[in-house]
């Protein structure tokens, strides 16, 4: 007579353990924190999220989602103390917090990365690996399905590669480019450093870098 209320307890102890477990795990998660805000500005958590409206300290785990309306900005500050700032009318997607990954599905954004050799930047056309960098990138969905991204570099040590399906192109501090493209990925396992496609200059290859604007 008491074995079926013993099992019972037993089994909702062990739930709640599990519940214990995964919500100590996912406070332990590293977090992105909005740091400043202009007019609305809205975010979720995950794919299947609802949009909420952001307020200054509003924490991103990995896969959240924020955007911008046509006059509204967002700052974002990562757990390294590296800084974005979103633009009006920007959709930006965290893909990985520890190494600054994200993608801006349309909008702009100013970044500055203090550190590490994984942050990325991924456009429309085109991808941004960056190591400790200041720089602008934008991504505008055209009428066509094309993309146009253009990335403009204004301090950097190591440089940014601005990747499209043409190839590679390096940029350092004071130079940009422009590419208009259908839309891209990296290559699977593609590196920062490694050759792809043809060099900038190259008949059908990447564009050339140019003086910042």
């Amino acid at each position: 007579m008491t074995m079926i209320p013993l099992i019972r307890c037993l089994r909702a102890g062990a739930l709640i353990s599990t519940c214990i477990v995964v919500s100590a795990a996912a406070a332990q998660a590293p977090t992105a924190r909005i740091t400043a805000l202009v007019l609305s500005v809205q975010h979720r958590v995950g794919a299947t999220g609802e949009w909420t409206a952001s307020k200054v300290g509003t924490l991103l785990p990995a896969g959240s989602r924020v955007r911008t309306d046509g006059r509204s900005k967002a700052e974002i500050k990562f757990p390294d103390g590296s800084i974005v700032r979103m633009g009006p009318r920007s959709d930006l997607v965290i893909q990985a917090v520890t190494d600054k990954q994200m993608q801006l599905k349309y909008g702009t954004l100013w970044g500055k990365f203090i550190s590490g050799e994984g942050a990325r930047i991924q456009g429309g056309s085109a991808v941004a690996a960056i190591k400790g960098t200041t720089l602008d990138y934008s991504t505008t969905p055209n009428q066509d399905g094309t993309y146009t991204d253009e990335c403009t570099v204004y301090q950097s040590d190591l440089g940014v590669e601005f990747v499209t399906a043409a190839g590679v192109t390096p940029l350092r501090a004071g130079t940009g480019a422009r590419w208009r493209g259908q839309p891209f990925t990296l290559p699977g396992g593609w590196q920062p450093g490694q050759q792809h496609g043809r060099r900038p200059g190259e008949p059908g290859g990447p564009p050339p870098p140019a003086p910042a604007p």
